[in-house]
């Protein structure tokens, strides 16, 4: 774009120069007394001045014009990059978010699946326990009957 611009401008500044010349030549080579050429020379000068700052005062204004559509364009970006920031950052927290109710939840059914086994191992070691104290009785009770018909026996 810069390229572009230099070369716009160079080509201006030659149409300027080269009309200046050409109006000065085609006066000084016409047929004319030195009042009119004076005459023409100003008047040639004058309407080469005004074309100058006509285009001087176009180029203004496109330029202007260009300063005012980037810089809109900027401002545009800006708040679409900022939009984007904020989507970014609002898809990281709902993520972050689902993770640890993720992990929440993990650490509830393992927490259910810990006190599980355990209420299950201390059900069967009660159980335990009670198989053998029942058998421990019956073991007892087994002896004291066989020791009753031992004595029984030995007496008759």
């Amino acid at each position: 774009m810069f390229k572009e611009e230099k070369r716009k401008k160079g080509f201006l500044s030659g149409l300027i120069a080269g009309g200046f010349i050409g109006g000065l030549a085609g006066l000084l080579f016409a047929p004319k007394s030195g009042r009119e050429l004076r005459s023409d020379i100003s008047d040639k000068g004058n309407e080469i001045l005004n074309d100058t700052t006509d285009l001087l005062e176009n180029a203004k204004s496109k330029a202007a014009g260009i300063f005012s559509d980037v810089k809109h364009k900027a401002g545009n970006l800006l708040d679409a990059g900022i939009a984007k920031a904020g989507d970014f950052t609002h898809d990281a927290e709902e993520l972050i978010n689902s993770g640890k109710e993720k992990i929440e939840e993990e650490i509830i059914m393992v927490k259910d699946a810990v006190k599980s086994g355990a209420e299950a191992y201390t059900n069967e070691k009660n159980k335990m326990k009670s198989l053998a104290s029942k058998n421990h009785s019956e073991n007892r009770s087994k002896d004291s009957k066989e020791e009753k018909s031992y004595f029984n026996k030995s007496r008759f």
